[in-house]
């Protein structure tokens, strides 16, 4: 019996508002920009500040400003990781953008994402 594949499913939440993207979706742009997917009004964010491209094993933050990005997982005790370059996203989080502590003050730089099956 052949398993039909379960396609990943990536949430993005920011300002209350949920939009969910697929692979067949393609890249999915943050930043200050209002034509990016996920657009964030704050700014110490960059115009295009980070984007999330998809590989093999599921989506990847790829970090495109100066200013940095990092990421708490939440089966990680809260630890948020610097995302110098790129990162695999799995599980539940957050993608904290220009903040270097990894805590926004305000939580207006901050995007909650869910990786999981369709």
């Amino acid at each position: 019996m052949v398993r039909p594949r379960t396609e990943v499913e990536l949430a993005l939440t920011y300002g209350g508002k949920t939009q969910r993207f697929t692979r067949a979706d393609g890249e999915v742009a943050l930043g200050r920009a209002f034509e990016n997917h996920i657009s964030i009004p704050v700014r110490h964010v960059s115009r295009r500040h980070a984007k999330i491209v998809w590989q093999a094993n599921g989506p990847v933050l790829v970090n495109l400003s100066a200013n940095g990005c990092r990421v708490r997982f939440d089966d990680d005790g809260g630890n948020a990781q610097l995302c110098s370059e790129s990162m695999a996203l799995h599980g539940k989080g957050v993608i904290v953008l220009a903040s270097v502590s990894g805590q926004s003050p305000t939580g207006d730089d901050t995007v909650k994402f869910s990786v999981g099956s369709k």
